[in-house]
């Protein structure tokens, strides 16, 4: 499903549910079926994976960014996706087996350790990867990342080569006037993969990550109940 019709009959029929309120995230109607938003890949689809909760990925490499449990809305010129997050801390317990610690017989305890994970929920949850970039590097990467798009939109989606490319051109100029603003995020090391971008609102607290919609694709999840997956 195109990502960008799924978008606006979410928020339709989250506006239309509220009595007209106004607009809201497309997450907001969707809370009945799980639904993976994913990176979309250049393979066939009979190789994509199945994941237990709703997410997104990216066009190239297929991994998951996130999932649909944020507030989600399409920029204002239709080329980004916005996800926004919020700052989380966790206590993750580390089984001392695991550790390979050899602990005294005279002593009795859970056999775990706790520590503290501090970060963005989106990045903790989907386990993403910070990477750097200078400017000469992030134009390197987004080069080839804009051809392997435009490779994908030439096969499935012609009509959209010309306006995705021209819009594209401008939002690679606004993020390289912000880059000492973001951070830099990306789920596996397949260098076509989709890197996403992380800054925070004006009230400095509040973060979100920016993807561009034509890398990213939808897919529908299997429940947790009926997943074989442990």
């Amino acid at each position: 499903m195109d990502i960008r019709k799924w978008l606006r009959q979410g928020t339709t029929a989250a506006s239309d549910k509220s009595g007209g309120e106004g607009e809201k995230p497309a997450t907001e109607a969707k809370a009945a079926e799980p639904t993976l938003i994913t990176e979309a890949k250049a393979v066939e689809p009979s190789t994509k994976g199945t994941f237990v909760a709703p997410l997104c990925s990216g066009h190239i490499a297929g991994d998951e960014m996130f999932s649909d449990i944020y507030k989600i809305k399409e920029s204002p010129t239709g080329m980004l996706l916005e996800v926004e997050g919020k700052m989380v801390s966790r206590t993750e317990n580390i089984d001392d087996c695991l550790l390979g610690a050899n602990a005294s017989a005279e002593v009795q305890d859970d056999g775990c350790e706790s520590s503290t994970v501090n970060g963005v929920d989106i990045v903790l949850n989907h386990k993403l990867q910070e990477t750097s970039f200078t400017k000469d590097s992030y134009k390197g990467y987004i080069k080839d990342y804009m051809k392997a798009i435009k490779a994908k939109l030439e096969e499935n989606n012609p009509d959209r080569v010309k306006p995705f490319m021209a819009g594209a051109q401008e939002e690679i100029k606004k993020i390289m006037g912000n880059m000492k603003n973001y951070q830099f995020f990306y789920r596996c090391m397949n260098p076509d993969g989709m890197v996403g971008l992380l800054d925070f609102r004006e009230d400095g607290i509040t973060p979100f990550m920016t993807f561009f919609i034509d890398g990213l694709e939808i897919e529908k999840l299997v429940p947790l109940a009926q997943s074989t997956h442990v």
